[in-house]
């Protein structure tokens, strides 16, 4: 029997994130005009300030469309790492491959961290000076705010058309951060879940207690810059990644892995792979279903086929 992925859960997703964003679009031309950083910097129209923590106000309209642009950004960059990954089993070190896998996981929790209205962004000089200088204005105060990973997180939509938007300086690297985010999607969706997802999700929640939350982060550091590994890559004992990703199978697998039995490299390479995967599923539904539904944000899906076709790519046959 097939396993159900798209139920409860993601009916909830679509019904929270993408049904509201489906009027806004933003074209390939003028997708530089819908820069999420210098918006957050430049446009706040109102703020509350608790200890560390600013709640922001902002137009809702820009909002969503600076939203869009990034979704844009961060699909492509994931199928990117896909298209990399399957054609790098013949070419490349299985460490580079693993890296590769890396990425797609990284950028597919990006992406769905942007599909629920929230992430991580680093902003430049100028735009710490303007947000600081906004902030200041409507607080009375005198702040520089400190060059860091900042995290953004919706909060609610007024009945003024603006949006209040929760920023708070969080330190500490972007991508131990972010897995430390998917990971609470992971907790939250397994309270709202069909049986099928609650059993994806639960096995997915036991990979992060048997290794911890930010585990890819943790094996793409260790590969990537641990000299031993590039020896052990040579003699074949760190293995390539399989691009075997058939979704009955990859969900089988999720469901029976055990993160504990096996090579532990390779297990948590593995792992990560599933996790990531998981995660472009989810995020790759949501997007097509913004696609159908908006009927508008064509121009980006028209120049990644064409790079698809140039590759000699089939993203459907990853999906199914």
């Amino acid at each position: 029997m097939a396993i159900e992925l798209f139920g409860k859960n993601y009916f909830k997703l679509r019904n929270e994130y993408i049904i509201p964003l489906i009027t806004y679009s933003v074209s390939l031309k003028k997708i530089d005009n819908w820069n999420l950083k210098k918006f957050l910097a430049e446009e706040v129209q109102g703020v509350n300030r608790v200890g560390d923590t600013y709640d922001l106000v902002y137009d809702s309209a820009k909002f969503y469309s600076c939203l869009v642009a990034e979704i844009e950004h961060f699909y492509t960059k994931a199928v990117l790492q896909l298209i990399d990954l399957q054609k790098s089993n013949n070419l490349t070190s299985p460490i580079w491959s693993a890296v590769t896998q890396y990425y797609f996981s990284f950028f597919s929790a990006t992406l769905l961290l942007r599909i629920t209205r929230k992430g991580f962004v680093f902003f430049d000089k100028e735009q710490l000076n303007n947000l600081s200088n906004n902030i200041n204005f409507f607080t009375s105060s005198s702040i520089s705010l400190e060059s860091s990973n900042y995290f953004f997180d919706f909060i609610e939509e007024t009945t003024t058309g603006t949006v209040i938007v929760k920023l708070v300086n969080k330190g500490e690297g972007v991508h131990k951060l972010t897995w430390f985010e998917a990971k609470k999607f992971l907790d939250t969706s397994s309270r709202n879940c069909g049986n099928d997802e609650k059993t994806i999700i639960k096995s997915l929640i036991s990979l992060c207690s048997a290794y911890k939350s930010n585990f890819p982060a943790d094996v793409r550091n260790s590969i990537n810059y641990q000299g031993p590994y590039a020896i052990q890559s040579i003699r074949k004992t760190i293995y390539p990644i399989a691009c075997d990703y058939s979704l009955d199978n990859i969900l089988k697998e999720l469901v029976n892995i055990n993160p504990l039995s096996g090579d532990e490299i390779n297990k948590k390479i593995r792992c990560s792979s599933l996790y990531g995967y998981y995660l472009f599923l989810i995020a790759n539904r949501l997007y097509n279903e913004y696609l159908e539904r908006s009927g508008k944000s064509k121009y980006f899906e028209t120049l990644r086929n064409q790079y698809y076709q140039s590759k000699d790519f089939e993203l459907g046959k990853y999906l199914v």
